[in-house]
């Protein structure tokens, strides 16, 4: 029986727990069908969404439900609502990584040709 690791609560679960998704290499969604469950929502079913995410400062057209803190369970106190594309976006990310791309992109628009050598263009951090 093929079995598969939850990228939300991190539990191996069989294959039948998750839906299919023919983008991934193996053919299953990352998330299994309980997780997305609790995570996605309509708008009507969250009163006190906010008009824009949080994260990116966009249109919240499509709100996602996501733990703050991931080793803790899906409390009041854990809850933030964002964006799917904020949630893309950090995906597997680290905050590092995340904070590196950031700073990448605002040197490329100072200065392209020592952003695409990798030199720093400011030092400052974002």
């Amino acid at each position: 029986m093929q079995t598969k690791q939850c990228k939300l609560c991190y539990e191996d679960k069989p294959a039948e727990a998750f839906s299919k998704d023919t983008r991934l290499a193996d053919g299953l969604a990352p998330y299994c069908k309980e997780c997305k469950k609790a995570r996605y929502y309509r708008r009507s079913d969250m009163p006190d969404t906010p008009d824009l995410c949080p994260a990116l400062h966009i249109p919240l057209t499509d709100p996602v439900k996501v733990k703050i803190n991931k080793n803790k369970g899906w409390t009041e106190d854990n809850i933030m609502i964002l964006s799917s594309r904020a949630v893309e976006l950090k995906a597997d990310a680290t905050l590092s990584e995340i904070v590196w791309l950031g700073e990448f992109y605002r040197d490329l628009s100072l200065n392209k040709e020592k952003a695409l050598k990798g030199e720093k263009v400011l030092d400052s951090s974002l």
